[in-house]
Parts: structure tokens; C-alpha cells; sequence
């Protein structure tokens, strides 16, 4: 049975605060799925916001936020300090990135080469593209490319993205 049904059913029905808005039913112990009365506590939205908020749980209060018409309350920091955040930036900018290495970036793309996903993992890839389908408006705007542009040395076509990357300089015809 749904919990506030049941809160109702025992309680009477459920109070509303002063802009209208119906009270909240908590699950004390977490668990939404243990709807037992003595688990059950009725709050106002704003309690219950505080109730999630000061516990950390800054998922469901952001929920319950959105709910009061509320910007959320910015998520508390990690407990980090300034020193270990600057280092954090730092070698993420700049020349410090291993990434800008040519070495480095040798290295990691001849470790993946080849690499394929297991059966699983590719089985949750097609799984969650399950059931999309594009509009026909969008099947034909994918169609088509954005623009064509032609070589003046050969008078070749192709999307502008491609020619540029590869035809222009490397044309046959040109002089």
C-alpha cells in the first residue's frame, strides 16, 4: 500500500502549509521501501529539506528543493585542503598534464589499440540505446550534410569538414 495512503488511513489526512503545499511523509530508517507506521514521520517540506540536508543525503534534499521552488543550497566541500585542491588544479593545467607529453600520449593510445569492451558491457551499451528512435525530421536533417564544398584544383564535392581535413592540401591537381 502506498505510505501516505496508509498515513492517511490511520492519521487522517495530511496538513498543508501556509503556501498550500502538502506536507511531507519521511521514511525515518531510509528504507522507502518499509512503510510500517512506526517508520513514517510527517513534516513540512521545509523540515524535511533540513531533515536530508543536515544528514548529508544532498541528493533527496536537492529533489526536495526543486519541489519548495527553492534553489539548492550549494553541496558541502569535500573535506580537502586548499593546498591538496591547488595541486589538484595544477596537474590538471598546463604543462604539468601528462597528456600534453607526445611520449605519454604514445604510449597510452598504443596500450589501447585493439582493446575491445567485453560482451557484457557492450550487451549494457545496446541495451540502453533499446527502443530510441530518431523523429523523421531528424533522420533528414542527419542526411544531409551542413554544406558541400568544391575543390577548385579537381572540382571535387564533399562536406566542408572532410575537405578541408584531407583533400584541399593533398589534391592531385594542384599546382
Amino acid at each position: 500500500m502506498n505510505y501516505r495512503k496508509l498515513w492517511i488511513k490511520e492519521n487522517g489526512p495530511i496538513p498543508l502549509d501556509k503556501q498550500g503545499r502538502s506536507y511531507e511523509i519521511h521514511h525515518i530508517d531510509g528504507n522507502r521501501k518499509n512503510n510500517c507506521l512506526e517508520n513514517l514521520l510527517c513534516l513540512s517540506i521545509q523540515d524535511h529539506y533540513r531533515l536530508h540536508y543536515d544528514k548529508g543525503d544532498y541528493f533527496a534534499a536537492n529533489l526536495i528543493a526543486q519541489r519548495m521552488d527553492k534553489p539548492a543550497e550549494p553541496v558541502k566541500k569535500w573535506n580537502v585542503s586548499e593546498s591538496t585542491r591547488a595541486a589538484l588544479r595544477e596537474s590538471k593545467l598546463g604543462d604539468k598534464n601528462p597528456m600534453k607529453d607526445p611520449a605519454v600520449r604514445k604510449k597510452v593510445s598504443e596500450a589501447l589499440k585493439g582493446r575491445r569492451k567485453s560482451p557484457e558491457a557492450e550487451a549494457k551499451r545496446l541495451k540502453s540505446r533499446e527502443g530510441f528512435k530518431h523523429s523523421e525530421e531528424t533522420k533528414q536533417k542527419m542526411k544531409k550534410p551542413k554544406y558541400k564544398l568544391k575543390c577548385p584544383h579537381c572540382s571535387l564535392e564533399g562536406g566542408s569538414s572532410q575537405m578541408k581535413r584531407w583533400h584541399f592540401e593533398n589534391c592531385k591537381n594542384k599546382i
